[in-house]
């Protein structure tokens, strides 16, 4: 079967769980499928990283730049903060909702159009704002991976913000977001989700509705023997906006009340890309950033306990899938667990406010022998199973197939 792959970017290399997602959908479909991918932007070159296997997975890799194609004027016209005016007129009476419009002008329609001509048995879109171009320049048997909901995250953000001038304007525009997202079964002709707690936010046929979780490499298990009994670990990319306010506010509001208990307690932070506001935490002994990396590994050998106390964003956390299969302890919130089929006190510890984390937090630095059980209680294995990069190629794989059985035009 001919498949066309329309990615936003191009997936090598794996800086992201979402790159990683989609480089680990074509690896899956290309082993049934012919696959062409579109990128919508070019590759990135940068002799540090490892040659791309992308080209050796497809029959063919076409690139485009949306940056030079989207003229500023769209860019500006419908961005979070352009004139009230013109984002009231969009809202109220504009066709697409905001990620729509700025991916379906006419210079990117028009661009994807002749790609689409050349006529396949499917497309896989990796965005839903991604697939509304693609249907915009002609393309059908559609399949929108939605692997964050974004009404979901639009809504935690704000729900997180103080009071400013164009909140109440934005809520308006997360209304007809959410109103375009739920539309989303009723003209994609297979809607693919991350995790199925979000099967029920949306409308439409539900036979056309798939889950494929977002999955992790199986990585070694940390060496606990190096482990330092009073180290905290975050990690993640700190280019993440959800990442960056979760570690500020770990070391403004939860951090405090570990240190009144355990002043020996020590929190370490890892991740890509850290903007200045977060290196400036390091005060280089109680808390520390590590910037990028060339391994984690170390950093998870001597961390006691893994913390994810993110607040905002949405899909499954990849790196929290990380921690549980380096063996480490965790404590979590909700926000860090969705998706994640494991057992609360039993494979992980779940705290659902800033003095709940830190007491759990306290409690496990304490705690050596309840440690040692969180490091064995299954929940590698229960992940290993259920986050496997092949089993979640072959399920992507079969909702291609089931579309071109349905005979959908």
């Amino acid at each position: 079967m001919k498949l066309l792959y329309v990615s936003e970017a191009y997936p090598w290399p794996l800086t992201g769980g979402g790159i990683m997602r989609h480089y680990h959908l074509i690896r899956g479909l290309s082993q049934q499928h012919d696959v062409t991918l579109l990128s919508l932007m070019p590759p990135t070159l940068n002799p540090d990283f490892p040659p791309s296997p992308i080209e050796s997975l497809c029959s063919e890799v076409i690139s485009l730049d949306f940056r030079t194609l989207r003229p500023l004027a769209v860019y500006l016209r419908y961005h979070p903060y352009a004139p009230i005016p013109k984002r009231i007129t969009n809202a109220l009476f504009g066709p697409w909702s905001m990620p729509g419009a700025r991916w379906s002008c006419r210079e990117i329609v028009d661009a994807i159009r002749p790609v689409v001509a050349r006529g396949f048995d499917a497309i896989w879109a990796d965005q839903s704002y991604i697939a509304e171009a693609v249907w915009y320049a002609g393309g059908r048997r559609l399949v929108a991976d939605v692997d964050d909901v974004l009404w979901t995250m639009q809504q935690r953000e704000l729900a997180q913000m103080p009071a400013y001038q164009s909140k109440p304007l934005h809520y308006l525009e997360m209304v007809k977001l959410s109103l375009y997202e739920r539309s989303l079964p009723r003209w994609i002709d297979r809607l693919v989700l991350s995790k199925d707690a979000d099967r029920r936010y949306f409308s439409g046929n539900p036979n056309h509705i798939h889950v494929i979780p977002n999955g992790y490499d199986a990585v070694a298990r940390a060496d606990a023997s190096h482990e330092d009994p009073y180290t905290l670990l975050f990690v993640g990319s700190l280019d993440y906006a959800p990442n960056q306010v979760a570690v500020k506010d770990f070391v403004r509001d939860i951090f405090p009340l570990v240190r009144a208990r355990v002043p020996a307690a020590k929190f370490c932070v890892v991740g890509k890309d850290p903007p200045q506001e977060i290196l400036a935490l390091d005060d280089g002994s109680a808390i520390r950033v590590h910037a990028t990396v060339p391994s984690t590994l170390p950093y998870y050998e001597r961390a006691a306990v893994c913390v994810s106390p993110l607040q905002l964003g949405g899909g499954t956390k990849l790196k929290v899938l990380e921690a549980i299969l380096r063996g480490l302890p965790l404590v979590a919130t909700p926000v860090s667990m969705e998706g994640i089929p494991l057992e609360p006190g039993r494979h992980f510890e779940l705290a659902t406010s800033a003095d709940e984390f830190a007491v759990a937090c306290v409690t496990l630095l304490n705690d050596t022998a309840r440690r040692a059980r969180l490091r064995d209680t299954g929940a590698r294995e229960i992940l290993l199973a259920e986050f496997d990069w092949d089993r979640i190629g072959a399920k992507a794989a079969a909702v291609v197939e089931t579309l071109h059985r349905s005979g959908s035009p």
